[in-house]
């Protein structure tokens, strides 16, 4: 079982999760937003060390062991992870190729202290299906889908996958609570003016206040109304 240490944010795999399935949707047209994302990515991808060394190289320096992350490989990633994504919301399954060698080698030391693992070692869209197919394994039977369809992972009882979704959520709900606030109140204009005709009614007719009494019916157009 990889243990996820990370020198920055992913700390565990519900952490990792949380940021691919925000990677997949964040708007990447500016520079500095590709930039971000560059340096989250390397933290993604370093993700899951067993040595907690090899992970802080791997987050600090300006790429991973034999890669250098340029912005179209940003792109290219969050491509691969929002196709994939679009078909498991379709109910299709997603397969992540990864063909990567894992690398072993004994502790540093004049005696045998154990062995540590290294980063894998492939191509990059392969580091990125081997990253996806882990954290989203972990934790695959939390994840929820948001009413705009985007799947993300709840904190508590969080319903949204963003606070855009939260406000549009909360825009229908105030005026939907207003819709049915304006029936309500011609509803109750209703009750009201057919309580004040009975009433008219019955003291036209000297009718006590029990008694019932019929309200006729007149097409609107017809000019007519009720005789009292």
């Amino acid at each position: 079982m990889k243990i996820f240490v990370s020198a920055e944010e992913m700390r565990t795999p519900e952490d990792a999760a949380r940021w691919l399935l925000t990677f997949a949707r964040t708007d990447l047209t500016d520079p500095a937003s590709r930039a971000a994302a560059a340096r989250r990515l390397r933290t993604f991808l370093a993700s899951g060390h067993f040595n907690p060394l090899t992970h802080m190289i791997a987050t600090q320096v300006a790429g991973l062991p034999g890669v250098s992350l340029e912005e179209r490989d940003v792109l290219n990633l969050q491509h691969l992870a929002r196709r994939g994504l679009a078909k498991l919301r379709n109910g299709k399954s997603w397969e992540l190729p990864a063909r990567l060698r894992y690398r072993l080698a004994a502790q540093p030391g004049r005696n045998f202290k154990g062995l540590i693992a290294f980063e894998p070692l492939g191509p990059l869209a392969d580091r990125f299906n081997e990253r996806c197919a882990a954290v989203l394994a972990a934790v695959g039977s939390r994840i929820a889908r948001c009413g705009c369809g985007e799947f993300f992972l709840p904190v508590k009882r969080q319903r949204y996958c963003s606070e855009a979704c939260f406000e549009s959520a909360r825009r229908d709900y105030n005026r939907e609570a207003k819709r049915r606030q304006r029936e309500r109140d011609r509803a109750r204009v209703r009750r009201q003016n057919r309580e004040a005709y009975e009433r008219a009614r019955r003291r036209s007719l000297r009718l006590g206040a029990k008694s019932a009494v019929k309200v006729g019916r007149f097409p609107p157009s017809s000019g007519r109304t009720p005789p009292i």
